[in-house]
């Protein structure tokens, strides 16, 4: 029996499958590795006790891969990164100090001049995390085949020689409303291009996607790819929605606060009756989401 033809996936989404499907092999590999904590779990391997709080290949791109044995200023670290990172979770979560000179001369320098330093859990982190790009690249190659792989990497590399020089090789951190934003103040990649690892690759080009698909959209790629795809004119349990779109609930409430304050959806106990609650899309909603699936698909 025939099935009608799925609309093709659009650019964004294969992009995404992809990085997120790395980052979570990475994460994986990190956490075999890495002797660390969690809420519910005591390493016992050496050092347990200054075992660094577990956290993911964000914060190795980020912050991490930019500290060496010689401390940077937050400033600075955010100019190589071309992202902003989480100082304040870095420093509670072992991995960094943050503090002013101690050479300074002024009283009461500004946090962007305070200095960054790998603690030795931190220094410790790097070595783990420094092999592990390379080596879940090694796997992919091998998993579905160094052609596929070039060609994919070759593919990419076509897009980003043709976009910001400028962009990170990650995905910013995103704050309310999950815009894509990266700091003005940036330092472009002193190696080139070339030498990019492929999520750095996949990185840039769906950074940059995401840029242009919110200088004409309202609602960020990230909330339209997440909650308002999954949405239609129809009542759907809100208790479902993480499971059909892949986010968690927390990120749901804040996106659902999002829409329902520019109009795009209701939310309430079911009209026919039905004990639970229910969001659906206003007819303006609906506009929107054809609008935003229509851009998104433009690639």
């Amino acid at each position: 029996m025939m099935t009608p033809m799925q609309p093709p996936l659009p650019l964004s989404s294969l992009l995404s499958f992809a990085l997120v499907a790395f980052t979570i092999e990475f994460d994986n590999e990190a956490e075999h590795r890495l002797p660390h904590t969690t809420t519910d779990h005591q390493d016992a391997r050496a050092g347990v006790l200054h075992a660094p709080w577990l956290v993911s290949s964000v914060m190795w791109v980020n912050c991490m891969q930019h500290l060496g044995e010689e401390s940077l200023t937050a400033r600075e670290l955010v100019r190589r990164a071309r992202a902003k990172t989480n100082f304040p979770g870095m420093r509670r979560w072992g991995y960094i100090l943050i503090a002013p000179d101690p050479a300074g001369t002024r009283p009461n320098p500004p946090k962007a001049e305070w200095l960054v330093t790998a603690t030795p859990a931190g220094c410790r982190a790097i070595a783990t995390w420094k092999p592990l790009t390379k080596a879940i690249e090694n796997r992919w190659q091998k998993r579905f085949g160094p052609e596929a792989v070039e060609r994919l990497r070759e593919s990419l590399l076509a897009i980003v020689r043709r976009i910001d020089p400028g962009l990170p090789d990650c995905l910013p951190i995103l704050g309310y409303g999950l815009f894509s934003r990266v700091p003005k103040l940036r330092a472009p990649r002193a190696a080139g291009i070339e030498p990019l690892p492929l999520p750095a690759l996949l990185a840039r080009v769906l950074l940059a996607f995401a840029i242009e698909f919110e200088q004409d959209y309202p609602v960020s790629l990230a909330i339209c790819a997440n909650l308002l795809r999954v949405l239609d004119e129809s009542a759907i349990r809100v208790r479902d929605l993480p499971i059909l779109s892949g986010v968690s609930k927390e990120s749901i409430a804040m996106a659902s606060g999002i829409l329902r304050k520019a109009g795009f959806i209701v939310e309430g106990k079911d009209p026919s009756g039905s004990p639970w609650n229910g969001m659906r899309l206003t007819t303006e909603g609906m506009a929107h989401r054809r609008a935003s699936l229509r851009a998104s698909s433009r690639s």
